[in-house]
């Protein structure tokens, strides 16, 4: 599943009770998780005994899990719930009518648009599961990649982007609709200043 070697693929179930007994989920953050997904299942298991690549530095082994969903709309809270219920590092396949969204939990939630089962393909990449786990991540993210940073550091890298380009969209819309030339003016050095920021 997933391109991931067939020697990987493992089954094993992951009920829901007991992720809600485990976080003293209330009733009504059941329903919510229980309105968003069906069932979860571990579906391979990448480490040096299942592959033939080296444990990394930080990265020693890594999940896969199918997460099948009753809707397209779901809530990235529940996704970041089951994320914290499984203490390894972890790629989530989210199912659902056939298509799916691949996510990663580092530093925040990432995750891709749905696009058919079939199209999936994460192939193993990497001389130890360090390089592996960040071509993942890379590949779920998408956008600018450091090889000399951090997972973490390029995953807040691609954050700090996104906020600045949201920045500089909002002060965008600001400035067309600002009738005060003087207040105009700041709000354009602000802008400029957000843009050479971004450049850097």
């Amino acid at each position: 599943m997933l391109g991931l070697p067939k020697y990987t693929e493992i089954s094993k179930p992951i009920f829901k009770k007991n992720l809600y007994l485990k976080f003293n989920v209330t009733s009504k953050a059941q329903e919510a998780f229980d309105a968003d997904i069906a069932k979860i299942t571990i579906v391979n298991e990448i480490s040096p005994m299942s592959t033939s690549v080296a444990a990394g530095e930080t990265v020693k082994g890594f999940f896969a899990v199918l997460v099948q969903l009753k809707k397209e709309d779901f809530s990235d809270k529940n996704i970041e719930l089951l994320s914290k219920y499984i203490p390894h590092k972890t790629v989530y396949a989210l199912e659902f009518d056939g298509r799916i969204a691949l996510a990663v939990y580092e530093t925040k939630l990432i995750k891709t648009q749905f696009q058919p089962a079939e199209d999936i393909n994460l192939s193993i990449q990497g001389l130890n599961l360090d390089e592996v786990w960040s071509n993942i991540v890379h590949t779920v993210q998408g956008g600018e990649w450091d090889e000399n940073l951090s997972v973490t550091e390029n995953v807040e890298h691609q954050i700090e982007i996104e906020n600045i380009l949201k920045e500089i969209s909002k002060l965008e819309k600001q400035i067309k609709n600002e009738p005060q030339p003087k207040k105009k003016f700041e709000l354009v050095q602000k802008l400029n200043a957000l843009k050479q920021r971004l450049s850097k």
